[in-house]
């Protein structure tokens, strides 16, 4: 629970004394790293941004985003009609998460970010491929419902209010501590590319 009152508290008090306020969305791509020879599949997110300006060179970004990820592993082993068999798995995750960032700009349209950020667990689905059959199976239950970690970017902003931006998250916490979930997940690590729109 303090891991989403404070972004919540950031949120409130930068709008609060807020000098200078642009708002906006954006949307983009994701592939996720993880270990155990896992391979990334491409995943997408998308939301809203509220940027509050502290002086000329910094400003704090509170963004709320809904985001997709997935990866997939060969050689897993899976359950079918009780027997047990070797076959291609894959998990896929959707999140809410709050990313609260510092923003400095090195120069007029150039920018490099980085602050913490929380992510709510909203859903979690495995699915198998064995002799042919496609075995699902709801795995919400065995992952963590929240995630912690760092978020670091870098980008640009063109003068017709179009941003393009690159990110990296860091998870610190872990996800599961299931065995068959920790096969494909340990901590979250994720690279994403995104386009912005501010409005005003």
């Amino acid at each position: 629970m303090k891991k989403i009152i404070l972004p919540l508290f950031i949120l409130v008090f930068t709008i609060s004394h807020a000098q200078d306020l642009k708002f906006g969305i954006k949307a983009g791509l994701n592939t996720s790293f993880s270990s155990n020879d896992v391979k990334s599949k491409i995943g997408y997110q998308f939301g809203g941004f509220l940027e509050t300006k502290i002086n000329d060179k910094f400003s704090i970004e509170n963004e709320v985003m809904y985001r997709i990820q997935e990866v997939k592993k060969d050689n897993i082993q899976l359950e079918y009609g009780g027997v047990n068999f070797t076959g291609e798995g894959q998990v896929k995750l959707s999140y809410l998460y709050f990313p609260v960032l510092l923003k400095y700009y090195a120069t007029k349209n150039t920018f490099i970010k980085a602050g913490p950020q929380v992510a709510i667990l909203l859903n979690a689905n495995a699915k198998g491929e064995v002799l042919g059959s496609t075995v699902e199976r709801e795995v919400k239950q065995e992952f963590e419902n929240l995630d912690f970690g760092l978020d670091f970017g870098a980008g640009y902003e063109f003068k017709n209010a179009i941003a393009i931006e690159i990110r990296y998250y860091v998870g610190l916490t872990k996800m599961t501590h299931s065995d068959y979930v920790s096969d494909f997940y340990n901590r979250n690590s994720l690279l994403s590319l995104m386009v912005g729109y501010t409005f005003n």
